[in-house]
């Protein structure tokens, strides 16, 4: 239960940031789409650029956490064991 509720989570905060990237991108770029080959529209970009690397290296994190839990037989044991116990004990 722990691992779905941190799954869900981590889903969620990341649709909420695509979904606040998306209106300021749409947005930025048809703001720059003339100026983007001058030198004011790439230092316009370089900002959101910046930022949107660094949402995917989180993204790339998160999901390199993942499947390192998840080939992690010994943490998935002791995931299965907490979670049984917290159901014997209802």
């Amino acid at each position: 239960r722990f691992l779905e509720e941190v799954l869900q989570e981590t889903c969620d905060s990341f649709s909420r940031r695509v979904r606040l990237y998306e209106p300021i991108v749409d947005q930025f770029l048809g703001r720059v789409a003339n100026e983007v080959f001058s030198d004011s529209g790439v230092h316009q970009l370089v900002p959101l650029k910046d930022s949107l690397q660094g949402f995917e290296i989180l993204v790339k994190q998160s999901l390199q956490c993942l499947t390192d839990l998840l080939n992690n037989d010994e943490d998935m044991l002791a995931l299965l064991i907490t979670e049984q116990s917290e159901a014997q004990s209802k």
